[in-house]
């Protein structure tokens, strides 16, 4: 298996008062302002987004997942898939992998915070951008 890229486990975690319904409902909000974002696929507890290029070609596929936790609700986002790209001199692989679409995937979760926070000043939240120590 290949080594994993340094953002696979890379994902936002929040919690809000807001309920499950009304967190998707924002999730795909967000997703509508973000061009290269397509909604896959539609749970009454989760999301699945694709990122594509121009040519509609699959970067990467996201989830954004929801739980009731007492009077709060928790949002979770991870990353299905992925695929990595190096830049290379006479087919010698230089400089470090690149994460197809997670430049994407982070405006998706910066955007996806703000908004729940708007809608729910006593939202807490916590964006991991790198490897589990």
């Amino acid at each position: 298996m290949a080594k994993k890229h340094k953002y696979h486990n890379a994902g936002l975690t929040l919690s809000s008062a807001l309920t499950p319904a009304q967190l998707l409902t924002i999730a795909k909000q967000v997703a509508g302002t973000l061009k290269p974002l397509v909604l896959d696929a539609e749970t009454p507890s989760s999301l699945r987004f694709l990122v594509k290029n121009w040519a509609r070609v699959t970067f990467m596929s996201f989830g954004v997942d929801v739980a009731s936790e007492g009077a709060r609700t928790a949002l979770t986002t991870t990353i299905a898939e992925y695929q990595t790209s190096q830049a290379t001199v006479f087919f010698i692989p230089i400089g470090p992998k690149e994460m197809l679409g997670y430049g994407e995937y982070r405006s998706y979760m910066r955007a996806l915070a703000d908004a729940v926070v708007a809608a729910d000043p006593g939202a807490t939240f916590v964006i991991t951008e790198t490897e589990a120590a």
